[in-house]
């Protein structure tokens, strides 16, 4: 099983992460947080991948170590410290309420790293 199959089958199993109206926006599984995205997702200007700025500050900085983005379009995954998103990332407000978005620079794609941190 390659990394992102084990990175999707651990969304699944995770404790999701829920906006106020009840949308699942990603999920908590260990010290992971796994966000499945299309590629309608992702900033165009700049190019980057935004979180839910009250989830990253409620459920992801407290519990979490890295962050995971499932492109289910490509079957590309991102990854990236929480460190690394805290002090790279920019506020958004694009209709979708407060987010806070990484430039695609700072993620790593598909670089085998899913597996280091599964068992945490």
């Amino acid at each position: 099983m390659g990394d992102f199959d084990r990175l999707y089958n651990e969304s699944k199993l995770g404790e999701p992460c829920l906006l106020a109206n009840n949308v699942m926006v990603g999920c908590v599984y260990g010290k992971k947080f796994i966000k499945r995205i299309h590629n309608k997702h992702l900033m165009s200007k700049p190019p980057a991948i935004a979180i839910d700025r009250d989830i990253f500050m409620r459920m992801i900085r407290p519990n979490c170590d890295r962050i995971f983005v499932l492109n289910m379009d490509t079957q590309d995954f991102y990854g990236v410290s929480v460190d690394q998103f805290a002090s790279k990332s920019f506020p958004v407000d694009r209709e979708y309420g407060k987010q806070l978005g990484l430039e695609m620079m700072y993620w790593s794609k598909n670089m085998g790293i899913a597996h280091q941190v599964t068992m945490f």
